[in-house]
């Protein structure tokens, strides 16, 4: 078949992903990798982890405000006024338009969240905080140890990201799970319900079974 991709980043079928995972040579990697599966974490923030495993409660990970990312749209910033140049703006606009338009945007702070773990996932990542003793690598040498780990499994590179575990998760639990789509945007630390839609329609249903083995039970 086909290798899937969405927005540019590859997923991971329940058996694609068990080949990558039989074929990773390290334990600790392949702790890292079923961590990172179960969890959906973006990787920054899941190094951040490997630094903190006290945000793991023993059912799911807190991850602290601060802490977690969000994808932010790029705005320009705010051009500096005078008071004489308000005053002049509130003569045109009004005196809330003109506020609006002239007051500074404020740096938002990475939300914090919950982040819900299957039964499987407990486990996984119960033995990454207990066991994994090698700290993560850098987001480049992550996606050129999975490259390196798909030829060995006879997969298909294509679009392999550092994404990859994280998009796979969302696609698996809106296959399992599609009446439970704000919850599982609020795990992931989406933004809004919509930023999950287009995973909606992959056809994982026909895999169902396979995702079952890791994601039954997650809520």
């Amino acid at each position: 078949m086909n290798p899937i991709i969405k927005k540019g980043v590859r997923v991971l079928t329940p058996k694609e992903y068990q080949k990558l995972y039989d074929a990773v040579p390290k334990q600790d990697y392949k702790l890292m990798l079923s961590a990172l599966l179960h969890t959906g974490m973006r990787y920054a923030e899941f190094r951040r982890f490997q630094q903190h495993p006290e945000w793991f409660n023993g059912t799911n990970i807190r991850l602290p405000e601060g802490q977690g990312e969000k994808k932010v749209v790029k705005v320009q910033k705010k051009s500096k006024y005078t008071q004489e140049q308000i005053n002049q703006l509130i003569k045109v606009l009004g005196k809330k338009k003109a506020i609006q338009m002239t007051t500074p945007r404020k740096d938002k702070k990475h939300q914090g969240r919950t982040i819900i773990l299957s039964p499987v996932g407990i486990s996984k990542v119960d033995s990454f905080v207990n066991y994994c003793k090698t700290p993560l690598p850098i987001g480049q040498t992550w996606k050129d140890n999975l490259k390196r780990w798909c030829l060995k499994g006879d997969i298909s590179t294509d679009n392999i990201s550092v994404k990859t575990t994280r998009k796979t998760l969302a696609c698996w639990l809106l296959a399992l799970y599609p009446d439970k789509t704000t919850i599982i945007t609020a795990s992931l630390g989406h933004t809004s319900t919509t930023a999950l839609k287009y995973y909606i329609d992959i056809g994982f249903k026909d895999y169902t079974e396979g995702i079952k083995q890791h994601l039954s039970g997650w809520i």
